[in-house]
């Protein structure tokens, strides 16, 4: 036997919640802390600025 359920309309994304952030275009698309690694490179880098 096999349920089928529709998904709400809001589990289809994020920008559901809201605008995204200015300057996210810039500096989200990418994690500031590199996968692997277990801090920022730097303090003074604006992605890690910007998600902090």
């Amino acid at each position: 036997m096999t349920a089928v359920t529709q998904v709400p309309a809001f589990c289809e994304g994020i920008q559901y919640f809201g605008d995204a952030l200015p300057g996210f275009d810039t500096y989200g698309q990418a994690p500031a802390i590199a996968e692997g690694s277990k801090a920022i490179a730097a303090p003074t880098d604006p992605t890690a600025v910007y998600q902090t």
